[in-house]
């Protein structure tokens, strides 16, 4: 007892079949696109969260390696008052937006600051610090070690992956000293 399948109903059979896998092709197609979007989606977040960081947060970091590597209490306190000049003279950005212009003007900034600011002038912005007549400003000593310290900072983001420059590397110009003839 054979059964007879007609040409038409063989062709019938293929058709469904045919049907039938592209339909699941389809559905697997959009399932593997929709993945996709998803994924490109989340890296593109991860890549922009994880590809600049803040100031405030470089900072933060960079405080808690120098705890972690036994600096000393006064150290940390200096390095943490450069920091906190330098996040309220530009906000809390992301670090890859700082240029070797405001690497310029953050140490014309420094000129121009009034010596102990902190002690003199409590609470007052820099900006009205800036505007003060007859103050005796940072020593070139005082501005030099601000400067290091906010190198120091950048150069160790770098070599933490942070960041690729240092915008405060080499801007302050050496004071040259006279000689008595």
């Amino acid at each position: 007892m054979s059964k007879h399948i007609s040409t038409q109903q063989i062709k019938e059979l293929l058709k469904q079949e045919l049907d039938q896998n592209n339909s699941q092709q389809s559905q697997s197609s959009n399932q593997e696109k929709n993945n996709l979007a998803n994924n490109q989606s989340k890296q593109k977040i991860r890549h922009k969260s994880s590809d600049c960081v803040s100031l405030a947060e470089l900072c933060k970091k960079f405080t808690e390696s120098r705890l972690d590597r036994g600096f000393n209490e006064k150290t940390i306190n200096d390095y943490q008052d450069s920091n906190n000049l330098l996040l309220e003279f530009f906000g809390n950005v992301p670090i890859d937006t700082l240029t070797h212009q405001n690497g310029r003007d953050y140490i014309q900034l420094l000129k121009h600051l009034p010596t102990n600011r902190k002690k003199k002038c409590p609470n007052t912005s820099i900006k009205q610090l800036v505007e003060l007549k007859d103050v005796q400003l940072m020593s070139s000593r005082i501005i030099s070690k601000y400067t290091e310290r906010i190198s120091a900072l950048f150069n160790w983001a770098m070599n933490q992956g942070y960041t690729n420059q240092n915008v405060f590397r080499g801007k302050l110009e050496p004071i040259r000293k006279s000689e008595k003839i």
